[in-house]
């Protein structure tokens, strides 16, 4: 998904009229947006003014410019796509359910490799430090890569982690066998200890809970 330059800005209801009026007009003059959202020149330069600042819009010079004036037209950005309809997560959603009735096997090998590589770049980034540190580490980790984790305790004997939000919770819910897999994955992290799920997104809870901790007895 693209954003835009100013990740927190959030357009005001004309902003995102003019943005549309700009995206379906491909590329329009001020005098044309004006006339198309019954608008005075002024307001909708004012309007552009924000837009252009968000990174949302941006203008060239009018190529078909008489000499002597100086039009420019203005056009929607790749970061505008943020703004209007995405229908991506449902159509990967199906893919995957599809995948999983045709091909279970290659659904299932793209899951471990997919995994994989994920475990791989954080044992590579943690290697060496103490189960308490690495669960900080992995939270803060995954907040780069768009999940909002939480380390809820962690001593030596048991660490409990919860994931708030989920970036791939519509591919989870699409093919829950990737929370296994992670689970799994959590285990190889932390040898010695067993990883339950307490609680799964993907079954309605709030978060995902996991508990890390020494089998009974040990």
């Amino acid at each position: 998904m693209y954003l835009p330059v100013d990740a927190a800005f959030l357009p005001t209801p004309m902003q995102l009229r003019v943005l549309h009026a700009v995206k379906g007009a491909g590329e329009a003059d001020i005098s044309a947006l004006a006339a198309s959202l019954f608008l005075t020149e002024t307001g909708v330069r004012q309007h552009i003014g924000v837009l252009e600042s968000a990174g949302l819009i941006e203008s060239r010079a009018d190529a078909n410019n008489r000499p002597g004036r100086n039009r420019r037209v203005y056009l929607a950005t790749a970061a505008a796509d943020t703004y209007f309809p995405d229908n991506s997560p449902l159509q990967l959603w199906s893919l995957v359910r599809y995948l999983q009735q045709s091909h279970p096997e290659a659904l299932a090998g793209w899951v471990d490799t997919w995994m994989e590589h994920r475990v791989g770049e954080v044992s590579t980034d943690f290697a060496g430090l103490s189960s308490v540190e690495r669960a900080h580490a992995v939270a803060e980790s995954a907040s780069r890569r768009g999940a909002i984790v939480s380390v809820e305790s962690a001593t030596d004997e048991e660490l409990a982690l919860r994931i708030h939000h989920c970036p791939a919770l519509t591919l989870a819910r699409a093919e829950p066998a990737i929370c296994e897999v992670e689970r799994r994955i959590i285990e190889r992290m932390e040898p010695g200890r067993t990883v339950t799920r307490e609680a799964w997104k993907v079954e309605g809870s709030p978060y995902c809970h996991f508990r890390i901790a020494h089998p009974p007895g040990d």
